[in-house]
C-alpha cells in the first residue's frame, strides 16, 4: 500500500518579529486546510509557500501589493479576558503610500511600470515611526537598506564570476542572508 508523500517545498510561517516578504504573484490559490479551514496559499520570491488564512489574504489586497514588492508580517498577541488571541499583521515596508509604485523587485531593480491605484479613503493619522537605531533609523528603513546593499552584492559577485567564465545564479534566499549578516554586523555581531 503506498503511503502519500510529503510536500517537496518549504514553508513559511510568520512568526513574532516583523520580516520582509515578497510574494512571486499577489493571486494566491485557495486550498481547504482540515485543521485550519479555508485558507490562500501564497508563494514567496524565494519559492517557499505560505498558507495564509483568509482575514491575512485580505489584508494584503487591500495593501495593493506589487508582485515582488517587499512588506512586513508578523504575529502579533493580544488579550480578551482570560483568552489569548495569536493574528497575523501586515503592513508596507516604511511609510510608503498604498499608491506609491513599488520600489524594490525580487530582481532588486525598480520596475518602472507599476500604476499607480487608487488610495483608500483613510483619516486616520498614520502613527510615527518608532526609531530603531542610534542613528535614528525605523526597522523599515534599516530592512531595506539592508537588502538594497545585499542586492549590490549580490549583482557585483553576479559581474565577478561573469568576467572568470563563471555562471553565479543567486537567489532570494542568498539575498536575505547577506541582508540579515550586514543587519547583524551593522548591530555590533551577534551577542
Amino acid at each position: 500500500m503506498a503511503t502519500a508523500a510529503a510536500p517537496s517545498f518549504e514553508k513559511f510561517a510568520p512568526s513574532f518579529e516583523r520580516e520582509a516578504i515578497a510574494l512571486k504573484w499577489t493571486d494566491g490559490k485557495p486550498v481547504h486546510s482540515t485543521y485550519n479551514g479555508d485558507q490562500i496559499m501564497f508563494t514567496l520570491t524565494d519559492n517557499r509557500k505560505w498558507f495564509a488564512d483568509l482575514y491575512v489574504a485580505q489584508q494584503i489586497t487591500d495593501l495593493k501589493v506589487a508582485p515582488g514588492e517587499f512588506f512586513e508580517v508578523r504575529k502579533a498577541e493580544r488579550k480578551e479576558g482570560n483568552r489569548r488571541i495569536v493574528t497575523v499583521e501586515v503592513g508596507l515596508i516604511g511609510n510608503r503610500p498604498a499608491a506609491e509604485p513599488a520600489k524594490v523587485t525580487a530582481a532588486g531593480r525598480n520596475q518602472g511600470n507599476a500604476q499607480p491605484q487608487a488610495q483608500p479613503q483613510n483619516n486616520a493619522p498614520e502613527p510615527p515611526p518608532v526609531p530603531m537605531t542610534g542613528k535614528g533609523e525605523t526597522s523599515a528603513q534599516v530592512f531595506t537598506r539592508c537588502y538594497r546593499d545585499a542586492v549590490d552584492i549580490a549583482l557585483a559577485t553576479v559581474a565577478y564570476a561573469r568576467e572568470h567564465g563563471m555562471l553565479l545564479t543567486p537567489e532570494f534566499a542568498d539575498v536575505r542572508a547577506l541582508a540579515a549578516t550586514i543587519a547583524i554586523q551593522e548591530q555590533g555581531g551577534r551577542r
